[in-house]
């Protein structure tokens, strides 16, 4: 048995070693929530009763609202998954589904439904740990959205992991996708509602959550669904929004109550 060759750790360098762990990081959330995917079965009988399935078909069908933009920084298809088990019609942006209807979810940290066009047989795994950050570029065009048969290996990996900065790819696949979240932030209008849900305010993702608050007219109705906030979310929220409510739950939500 021949044994693995391994670099030495003298020529890697600290930053070497951080860029090394950053890209099996990536690779490793990428396949994790794969498996989680592959794990779950969403049907309509099984959302029965849940509030964030009754919010989501109440918007659907209310003639009076005309778009639904969701903003999420997960990996997974969790969101994907519900709408379709609703029979709820959907769009993706910037790496698109083709689909249509009032919805539209748009992913800054990317998503494991991002396929890119060097993908090969997962037999064929491994990370490159040269010197370059290259799993994270990528342009939109090189990318197809799928929704199945996801265990795949690319070089490419289109996932923004914990402390990651999209911004230092603007004209990759994660720049465009964090410049239309702004985007959406800035066409809400006066009125608006916009709903926020679980976000940690962590240090990590601190700095591209405060770039889509800000670019929120402060006279947006702005609802903060979190059995726990974190204070300095709470305190960011009641500075910048004129109609900023808290919600321990979806249910207190859709009925009324704080």
């Amino acid at each position: 048995m021949k044994k693995r060759e391994t670099t030495p750790a003298a020529s890697v360098g600290v930053g070497g070693v951080y860029l090394n762990a950053y890209k099996e990081l990536v690779s490793f959330l990428k396949f994790l929530f794969i498996q989680f995917d592959q794990e779950i079965t969403i049907s309509n009988d099984c959302l029965s009763g849940w509030h964030w399935a009754d919010l989501l078909k109440k918007l659907d069908e209310d003639e009076n609202v005309s778009q639904v933009d969701i903003i999420t920084f997960n990996y997974d298809l969790w969101m994907e998954r519900v709408l379709e088990a609703l029979n709820i019609a959907y769009k993706t942006t910037v790496v698109e589904n083709g689909g249509g209807g009032k919805f539209s979810i748009t992913k800054p940290h990317g998503s494991i439904s991002f396929v890119h066009s060097t993908s090969r047989d997962v037999s064929e795994f491994n990370i490159n740990y040269s010197n370059t950050m290259e799993i994270l570029q990528g342009e939109v065009s090189d990318f197809t959205l799928e929704m199945d048969n996801l265990k795949k290996h690319s070089p490419i990996t289109p996932l923004i992991p914990p402390a990651g900065d999209s911004g230092r790819y603007k004209l990759t696949w994660a720049g465009k996708l964090k410049a239309e979240a702004e985007r959406k932030a800035k066409c809400i209008e006066e009125g608006d509602k916009v709903i926020l849900c679980g976000l940690s305010y962590w240090h990590v993702d601190r700095n591209e959550i405060d770039e889509i608050l800000l670019n929120l007219t402060s006279q947006c109705e702005l609802a903060y669904i979190n059995p726990s906030p974190p204070e300095a979310l709470d305190a960011v929220l009641t500075s910048l929004f004129k109609n900023y409510e808290h919600y321990v739950s979806t249910e207190r939500y859709a009925g009324g109550q704080k």
